[in-house]
């Protein structure tokens, strides 16, 4: 009968292996043939691991002591490779086409954790546990999601399986060996310790047993693993910052969505089906009854389910971990309480025609959801990748935001880029580069060029012109900006010093709130820009003041020189009013975000061999002020 009640013992090890097998090798060869169906891979971080471990199987896995590459990241100072045994496992991968290394090596990264659901759920629940890995599937879209990322939540996940397999079967030696493996393997090594503490909380609690080896076990080979990783110590100080420094400032930062929770009215909206599939099981099980208490296994199923899945509440990244382990919980409890019948056959076809149809809405949706962000996000064909490659030399230096490095990096390795993964490994270290870095793509700055050169120290900038249309627009009036490439969405952009002397620089700023012209210069009461206010430019061509203490607004004076009308290109960060020889020539209440050529008009015939020209700039809400003044001859 599908549904017998058959407990966890030795008798069916051989049984649950083969059920593991076969979901493991019948996973892996669907999950490839699907995958290989197109060229890319899902998500952004895929791009960056599969590049690593390529890197590492040319120059030897003890080669890289820090992330060169990385000029404004602490992985820059120290990487302390925080996925190295994630890493070890994607070499044999990386050798030759790195896209379809990257699809094998994540299509039997899921088909291990399909085999070991499957093994769980057959030794402890009988042929019930092998729609285990189905349920997983089923019960959200975010499950699906997440298990289609080449990232390292795969093999942790694996690994907290075989913990809490190894906590039931009360194995202390192998919680020693898991613990050192997973702090090789995954950043929060932290969390083995928290769920094997609230394991012998439950135990504690509900079966009054004081399991020591709960709290000593994992604490000892964890703490081995910590010691033995190749990037010691460099990986406590990377863990501290990914799992402390992070939380504490990720309301700050442009951190992405899945560490943010849904909520329980969000998740219930979202996960109906699994819901749904969980309350049909349920009535297609019933009546219940009373059985004996809990088994090892159900219990410390349990408590992995209860604390990921509030983990899950808090952050959608934990889905991995949260739905399985609820799948093999609930498939255990209800075989375990339902009262036995003759025949549960039309039960189990029904729940498993609900499995299967949830199954494909699950996947069918997480097809959608990878196809929009690629689509957003990544590169649109080979060619766009090799074009990109192709379009910077060795050594260049590009900025580009963090999420969007993993792409380039896999494109260009031969360049060098400023942060990866994170936000928050480029804010700890340089706390002013990574604000800049987000005026420049916001838009905000309105010197991009001279921000390039002087605060982030790059020649190039890589964007994505519909994520970044300001920033996009800018460059593209920028004449300081050459793009040198583009192609499926994503641009580069050089900066080009040689288009400096057109722009006239050489102003007198003084500090006043005189709305006219003729205002301004009857007055006595203005006060000049002292050196320590006035910027100077990396790339000449903003004339402006330094906007800290002082935020009113200020004129910008200068007499030219000329025998006739001059055509101007100008363009202007908030309020401003233009004046030749005291004339009102241009005015505009809201700027033009500073872009270069947003106006031009001619400054007419001088008096004589000189013209007197006068600019009145005000600061807009977010405190942006200048001008560009471009002679066009």
């Amino acid at each position: 009968m599908p549904f017998r009640n058959i407990r966890a013992d030795d008798t069916r090890v051989n049984e649950a292996l083969g059920a593991a097998l076969a979901w493991g090798i019948g996973a892996t060869l669907l999950l490839l043939w699907m995958r290989t169906s197109h060229w890319w891979l899902s998500g952004d971080d895929a791009y960056y691991h599969i590049r690593i471990a390529a890197e590492l199987r040319a120059h030897g896995v003890f080669y890289f002591d820090r992330l060169e590459w990385a000029r404004q990241s602490v992985f820059s100072q120290g990487w302390g490779d925080k996925e190295f045994l994630f890493h070890l496992f994607l070499m044999p991968f990386a050798g030759g086409d790195l896209l379809f290394g990257g699809q094998l090596a994540l299509s039997i990264l899921n088909g291990i954790a399909a085999g070991l659901l499957a093994w769980l759920g057959y030794r402890h629940a009988g042929r019930a546990g092998l729609l285990v890995p189905l349920l997983g599937v089923a019960m959200t879209t975010a499950f699906a999601v997440r298990m289609d990322q080449l990232r390292p939540h795969h093999l942790s996940l694996i690994l907290l399986l075989l913990i809490a397999n190894a906590i039931a079967n009360r194995g202390r030696i192998w919680l020693v060996i898991l613990g050192a493996l997973f702090a090789l393997s995954y950043t929060a090594w932290h969390l083995p310790l928290v769920l094997c503490a609230l394991s012998f909380a439950g135990f504690r609690m509900l079966r009054r047993e004081r399991r020591w080896e709960l709290l000593w076990a994992p604490a000892v080979g964890i703490c081995a693993g910590i010691v033995l990783h190749p990037g010691f110590p460099d990986n406590i100080r990377i863990w501290w910052i990914q799992n402390v420094q992070f939380l504490l400032a990720k309301d700050s930062l442009n951190v992405g969505t899945e560490i943010f929770g849904a909520g329980i009215t969000s998740f219930a909206l979202n996960h109906w089906r699994g819901v749904a599939i969980v309350t049909l099981g349920a009535l297609l099980t019933w009546p219940w009854k009373r059985d004996e208490r809990a088994s090892d296994h159900e219990l410390t199923f349990g408590v992995f389910a209860a604390a990921t899945m509030a983990l899950y509440l808090g952050a959608i990244r934990f889905a991995e971990y949260a739905i399985p382990f609820l799948a093999l919980y609930l498939t255990i409890v209800a075989v375990r309480v339902r009262v036995e019948r003759a025949s549960y056959r039309l039960q189990a076809a029904a729940l498993t025609l609900a499995l299967v149809v949830g199954a494909g809405t699950s996947v069918r949706n997480a097809g959608a959801v990878v196809r929009f962000n690629r689509a957003r996000y990544g590169f649109a064909t080979p060619a766009d990748v090799e074009g990109f490659r192709k379009a910077l030399p060795a050594g260049a230096t590009v900025a580009a935001t963090w999420d969007f490095t993993p792409f380039y990096y896999f494109a260009a390795p031969q360049a060098s880029y400023l942060n990866v993964l994170d936000p928050v490994y480029q804010w700890v270290r340089y706390p002013h580069e990574h604000d800049e870095l987000e005026r420049t793509f916001s838009g905000v700055e309105t010197d991009v060029p001279s921000a390039l050169k002087a605060t982030l120290h790059s020649e190039y900038i890589a964007y994505r012109r519909d994520v970044f249309p300001d920033l996009a627009t800018r460059i593209e009036s920028d004449p300081r900006m050459v793009r040198i490439f583009e192609s499926g969405g994503h641009a580069i952009a050089r900066v080009d010093t040689s288009a400096s002397p057109a722009f006239v620089t050489d102003w007198k700023i003084q500090w006043s709130e005189e709305p006219t012209y003729a205002s301004f210069a009857a007055s006595a009461g203005a006060d000049e820009v002292s050196p320590a206010e006035y910027v100077i430019p990396a790339v000449p061509g903003l004339v402006k003041p330094v906007v800290t203490h002082r935020d009113g607004c200020w004129w910008a004076t200068r007499t030219a020189h000329s025998s006739g009308s001059q055509r101007i290109s100008f363009g202007a960060a908030g309020p401003v009013s233009v004046f030749v020889e005291g004339q009102l020539r241009y005015h505009s209440a809201t700027g033009h975000g500073g872009l270069v050529d947003a106006v031009s008009f001619e400054t007419g015939p001088p008096r004589g061999t000189e013209q007197e020209w006068a600019v009145r700039s005000c600061p807009d809400p977010t405190f942006s002020s200048g001008f560009f003044w471009r002679v066009r001859r």
